[in-house]
């Protein structure tokens, strides 16, 4: 008969051995979350920066087709700084997708069927004894 104390350390290693994809996806959806966060709030600063630079733009023109000119250059910019970002979204996504196909989910198979295994040998030992 096995005491408390090592019935508690098994289960412990079983938990553990079971949670462990979860802990690791887990950290892969954090770490990912703060990625996706910190390009949100690169993209809303590049809006900022656009708007602004369209109210100055607008604010000291001296001819329409100067500003229209500009506007239209500051435009471009800008689209192409957005294009930049999303293309980075894009990579954040390949890379959270390829990190979680390395996760190991065997474990939260293999734990409880091993579990299982060793309690039925405990017994049938118990039961022949």
């Amino acid at each position: 008969m096995t005491d408390f104390n090592e019935s508690f350390k098994e289960f412990a290693k079983l938990q553990a051995d079971f949670l462990k994809p979860v802990r690791e996806t887990n950290g892969l959806i954090a770490d990912s979350f703060e990625s996706f966060a910190r390009l949100g709030y690169a993209v809303q600063g590049d809006v900022m920066d656009y708007v602004i630079e369209q109210t100055q733009l607008s604010a000291s023109a001296e001819d329409m087709t100067g500003l229209i000119s500009k506007q239209y250059e500051k435009a471009k910019e800008f689209g192409e700084k957005l294009t930049s970002r999303f293309n980075e979204s894009t990579e954040l996504t390949k890379d959270f997708f390829s990190s979680m196909q390395k996760v190991e989910i065997a474990p939260m198979f293999e734990a409880p069927a091993k579990a299982t295994a060793k309690a039925a040998k405990k017994a049938s030992s118990s039961a022949a004894a």
